[in-house]
């Protein structure tokens, strides 16, 4: 492979990167947005800034942030995960890469 080559191949690499980064914050400031949009009391709203974190299959970091979110340990937030995991695969199967069983 030429030099010319491997600069191209790495800079799309890097631009692939950058693209993907802008999509993670794009895709935060959704989430952050749509919880300002319901009101305090609706329960969606809690969940609406660990939803995008399971559908990213980001488990551990959407762990830690229900345990935040609803003050509870690690077996509870485990079975709200599961819960709501099962949930937003009914509702949007398309939302998840491997499909709406896995």
């Amino acid at each position: 492979m030429s030099d010319e080559a491997g600069g191209l191949r790495a800079a799309l690499e890097r631009t692939r990167a950058e693209r993907d980064a802008a999509l993670r914050e794009v895709a935060l400031l959704r989430a952050e947005v749509d919880s300002l949009k319901r009101p305090a009391y609706d329960p969606e709203s809690r969940w609406s800034r660990i939803d995008h974190l399971i559908r990213e299959g980001r488990r551990i970091q959407a762990l830690h942030r229900i345990g935040e979110e609803f003050d509870c340990g690690d077996r509870q937030a485990a079975h709200l995960l599961d819960n709501r995991v099962r949930r937003l695969r009914e509702r949007d199967p398309e939302d998840f890469v491997d499909g709406p069983g896995a």
